[in-house]
């Protein structure tokens, strides 16, 4: 599950993900330094829910916020929601 070319400067053969601060921390590597691919991997309720709690550059975490909010906005007014595999 975890991929050297966004954390390659730690040992992740030993980072447990079952640990919430392993997973905290791993889903803002993924934000920041990941790719499309890696991106589309994550759980997006995971990353909504825990996105307040994450220190992201501003236009990161921006970005985010708004596509969450856009999300939220089309499936209350009515309009369903597209299911995405991606944001």
């Amino acid at each position: 599950m975890t991929k050297k070319h966004i954390v390659w400067f730690a040992d992740i053969e030993k980072l447990n993900l079952n640990e919430d601060q392993n997973r905290k921390w791993w889903i803002k590597q993924v934000l920041l330094k990941g790719r499309l691919e890696d991106i589309k991997d994550l759980d997006f309720n995971e990353v909504e829910r825990l996105l307040p709690e994450l220190y992201l550059p501003k236009p990161i975490k921006k970005l985010w916020e708004n596509y969450f909010e856009w999300k939220r906005k089309e499936t209350i007014d009515g309009t369903p929601a597209r299911d995405h595999q991606y944001p």
